[in-house]
């Protein structure tokens, strides 16, 4: 029998029904291993528990929000967008935009190009790009590449510091103050916890993730005069990340696709600094992950009307599967392309 204190309103509600012999006809996706057991798909819907308690169900399924086109660039894909400030910046294939608020693009510069996700990151006065293994810095509208640092996988930035993860080093770079120009050899770290390479880093209540790919460890600003920031003692997670873009804070909350020395493809939930990970993903997504190529996979964060989604999508797959912190529940997402019919 499962442990009912540790289920949620939505699961206490479905255990219920069971017991009573009403089984509720809607729910998210739960495909599992065998079609006898459970083999449910929910395709572009997602649940809604109506709150008051009084409606003519205790939930409802409501279309996946569509999109309305803002503006195209020249070049494609759209590989990072970023706003801040009142203004857009985004990354289409090799070149970097600034798009007014009617959608027009301005050509910026060009950057390098290896079909992945790039990352823009403002500090305030500049921004620090990462594109196709390459780091560039942009003050206003003129792009140059930094003194002292050419390479970079991700960034981020926590207490007036961008931190870069060069992809060559395998290390972490700090710039310096509210300046992405400049970079010297001495502002560099290492998450020396584990024997384990760097997949990415991540910002997170000013506080700076580092995750491997068997483990994380977490960094705070101590003030020291070259790299700024220290491990946390204790801070020390034996869990690592597969995809590097898979990491997404929403909900206040970081999310991401593990793995570890014992295997992967489980979706995380951080508890502050507790190893006691929550897992978010369950048999029936896992299982289906089983058969996708997970490590390019990308996930963004956007909430809408009182719901948190954690969108995880495998460009090699084409599949997208969307987790709700509302119901606890994953849908998928799809569209059909009419040119490929």
């Amino acid at each position: 029998m499962p442990n009912e204190k540790a289920l949620s309103g939505v699961q206490a509600k479905y255990l219920q029904q069971a017991r009573s012999g009403s089984f509720g006809f809607i729910g998210g996706a739960y495909a599992s291993r065998s079609i006898a057991a459970d083999g449910e798909r929910c395709i572009n819907l997602y649940l809604e528990i109506i709150e008051s308690g009084h409606g003519k169900s205790s939930a409802v399924l409501y279309g996946t929000p569509g999109l309305n086109l803002f503006g195209t660039l020249p070049t494609s894909p759209v590989r990072a967008l970023n706003f801040y400030n009142g203004r857009l910046l985004a990354v289409g294939g090799g070149s970097l935009y600034d798009v007014a608020s009617d959608g027009t693009p301005t050509f910026l510069g060009a950057v390098a190009n290896d079909g992945k996700p790039a990352v823009i990151v403002p500090n305030s006065v500049q921004y620090a790009i990462c594109s196709g293994g390459n780091l560039y810095a942009l003050t206003g509208s003129s792009l140059t590449v930094p003194v002292g640092l050419t390479t970079g996988k991700t960034a981020c930035f926590a207490d007036g510091y961008v931190f870069v993860f060069d992809p060559v080093s395998l290390k972490m770079w700090s710039s310096a103050l509210y300046d992405v120009k400049t970079f010297t050899g001495v502002n560099t770290s290492l998450a020396e916890g584990a024997a384990d390479d760097l997949v990415t880093i991540f910002a997170d209540h000013k506080d700076l993730w580092a995750f491997g790919k068997n483990s994380i460890e977490i960094f705070y600003d101590a003030g020291l005069s070259a790299f700024p920031f220290d491990r946390i003692p204790g801070a020390f997670i034996d869990q690592g990340c597969i995809p590097p873009f898979s990491v997404a804070k929403l909900d206040d909350v970081l999310f991401w696709l593990g793995g570890s020395e014992r295997g992967g493809g489980i979706v995380w939930k951080a508890q502050g600094y507790n190893a006691q990970l929550q897992r978010v993903s369950n048999h029936a997504t896992e299982t289906a992950w089983k058969s996708y190529r997970i490590d390019d996979a990308i996930a963004y964060a956007h909430d809408d009307s009182g719901h948190f989604f954690y969108t995880l999508y495998f460009p090699t797959a084409n599949k997208t599967w969307v987790f709700d912190t509302a119901t606890g529940m994953w849908h998928e997402r799809a569209f059909l392309d009419a040119n490929s019919q």
